[in-house]
């Protein structure tokens, strides 16, 4: 097996260790930020040599992460998520036309994109506004 498959499949249990436990309930916000963090410490402590520039950025877990809880979710096997899954489309429709999902780099430039879509959301939980956000997209 080669090492980009091992990595996949190493996150891939280490995501699932922590949504088991932990999303079977509601998680907060909180919680939500530090195991985006976790994955991130996990993915470069162990396989920096085949990222680019030695680092898994937050947009990409961010993304990989929230998609996952996302389709969790709508599948009924967990609680809502903290979050919605942020790309291109979600920035734009919060109104930040300026931030690359793909270049986030700190978790910081992921909670300003996330506050970002809570004004534009104005109260509906986050995940929700996603969910109808791609669901008008698709009627």
């Amino acid at each position: 097996m080669n090492l980009g498959n091992i990595f996949r499949l190493d996150i891939i249990n280490y995501v699932d260790s922590l949504v088991f436990p932990d999303y079977y309930v509601i998680v907060d916000e909180d919680m939500h930020i530090n195991n985006i963090i976790k994955i991130q410490e996990k993915a470069n402590d162990k396989f920096s040599a085949i990222l680019d520039k030695d680092v898994h950025r937050i947009g990409t877990i961010q993304k990989h992460f929230n998609l996952y809880l996302k389709y969790l979710w709508c599948l009924n096997k967990i609680p809502m998520p903290p979050h919605c899954p942020i790309d291109k489309i979600i920035l734009i429709k919060a109104g930040d036309r300026s931030t690359a999902w793909t270049k986030m780099e700190t978790i910081d430039e992921y909670i300003t994109a996330i506050n970002k879509i809570k004004d534009k959301a104005n109260g509906i939980p986050l995940a929700e506004w996603e969910l109808d956000i791609w669901q008008r997209r698709i009627n």
